[in-house]
């Protein structure tokens, strides 16, 4: 990560040990673990996000689950930049047709991200 241009405008007030990292959109999201300074102060997890600026992550693209069934409808979730109205998304093979999402089995629970339904049934195995 290039630290010197981007996290020197990151302001993140308490200190903490990540216990996971999410890298959604543009979005660099922390997930910390409790930390004890002492026995008299206990500090809470917090959800801390740092933006970063727009193309950072433009050729990032997560997949969650990676894997699913052809015995079924299948639910995949894909993480990346400038998800929104319009977005199409097809699962492709050589020597399969395409497999698509009809735009209302597509959903946008955030910004970053995009929630589609695939009808596996009786597809190829290995999209």
């Amino acid at each position: 990560m290039q630290y010197g241009k981007y996290a020197r405008n990151c302001i993140i007030r308490d200190r903490f040990i990540a216990s996971r990292i999410i890298f959604a959109g543009q979005r660099l999201i922390l997930l910390p673990k409790k930390i004890y300074y002492n026995a008299a102060i206990d500090f809470d997890q917090k959800l801390m996000q740092v933006r970063f600026p727009v193309g950072f992550f433009n050729d990032e693209l997560t997949i969650f689950p990676k894997v699913g069934t052809n015995g079924g409808d299948v639910t995949l979730n894909f993480y990346g930049y400038q998800f929104g109205y319009g977005t199409k998304i097809q699962l492709l093979k050589a020597g399969q047709s395409p497999i698509s999402v009809a735009d209302s089995l597509l959903s946008f629970p955030e910004p970053f991200s995009v929630q589609a339904v695939f009808n596996l049934r009786g597809k190829a195995v290995g999209i």
